[in-house]
């Protein structure tokens, strides 16, 4: 499903999803199919793994990223908002120390007022 997803293959996602694949499989530097899915930015493969129950708090190895500090890396906004309004931790930092906020930058605020502010207490 890793691959696939990475690739944008969403019906094949799907076909593997639904053939009981493991979801949650890493890779070597400890990322998911989800976590693949946004670095490409395939929002659709995006959310059907995140309606399938793919795990969203955890850090991948190589920069301790988890999915919604890859998001903000990689400027999938809706991607950010779908995983905040799911619960993610908010206050997660990678290895350098950046959280969502840092990543997002100030633009990113004010141009979608409220979404990261109201899910993190402070930098």
């Amino acid at each position: 499903a890793m691959y696939a997803a990475q690739s944008g293959h969403l019906e094949i996602v799907q076909h593997l999803l639904e053939r009981g694949a493991q979801i949650d499989l890493t890779s070597l530097n400890g990322s998911t199919a989800l976590t693949w899915a946004i670095r490409a930015g395939h929002e659709k493969i995006i959310e059907l793994l995140l309606e399938a129950g793919a795990k969203t708090n955890f850090f991948e190895t190589e920069f301790q990223r988890s999915p919604l500090l890859v998001a903000a890396m990689y400027g999938r906004e809706e991607t950010v908002k779908w995983l905040l309004s799911a619960g993610v931790d908010a206050e997660a930092v990678d290895k350098q120390g950046a959280n969502v906020e840092i990543i997002t930058g100030p633009t990113y605020e004010k141009t979608n007022p409220g979404i990261i502010s109201n899910h993190v207490t402070s930098s």
